[in-house]
């Protein structure tokens, strides 16, 4: 005797609602699958995807959390677009020091030009926004900045957009800026 005997005159209900239910365990199965594969879902036009680390272990405390980079990002950009012909390199320097690592921080280089001072040029951040580029499987955070300037000289006043690629690296609990890419 076979079970769909057995099952009498059920036996096509019973049968449909078994075939529903292993299709349906299925599609789960390789859903899941495909997820841990690293596939993810594209967002919806005009809706920005949340940014998502790679499935590692829990950050301890000297691996800040990915959702800080932003943060980080955003108060490099407040700093890094000001400049004044009033500000010594050594000012400059010690502006931008808490956003950067080490590794950085050797390679600064203040970019005023004598020009710059004649004109009594200052520029002010009005507004920063930093884009995800999500994180590297080195750990890197990579974010583009676009900030609205305001340069005001001897010539007058001007706004435009400044642009620049940062890429951030956790340092004693905390990302930092390790390349600029203006």
């Amino acid at each position: 005797m076979n079970l769909l005997s057995l099952l009498g005159e059920h036996r096509r209900r019973v049968a449909a609602a078994g075939l529903l239910v292993a299709v349906v365990v299925l599609a789960l199965v390789g859903v899941g699958l495909w997820r841990a594969a690293g596939n993810r879902p594209a967002a919806s036009a005009g809706v920005a995807a949340a940014p998502t680390a790679a499935p590692t272990a829990a950050p301890t405390s000297a691996e800040p959390n990915p959702a800080g980079g932003q943060t980080a990002a955003l108060a490099f950009c407040r700093q890094y677009f000001a400049s004044s012909w009033q500000e010594s390199s050594a000012q400059e320097l010690a502006r931008v020091k808490p956003y950067l690592t080490p590794r950085a921080l050797q390679g600064w280089q203040v970019e005023d030009t004598p020009v710059e001072a004649a004109a009594h040029q200052s520029v002010s951040v009005t507004s920063c926004s930093a884009t995800d580029e999500g994180i590297a499987s080195s750990g890197e955070l990579g974010y583009f900045l676009d900030a609205q300037v305001v340069t005001t000289s001897t010539g007058g006043t001007q706004t435009s957009i400044a642009a620049a690629e940062i890429f951030l690296l956790p340092v004693a609990g905390a990302w930092k800026v390790d390349q600029v890419r203006a």
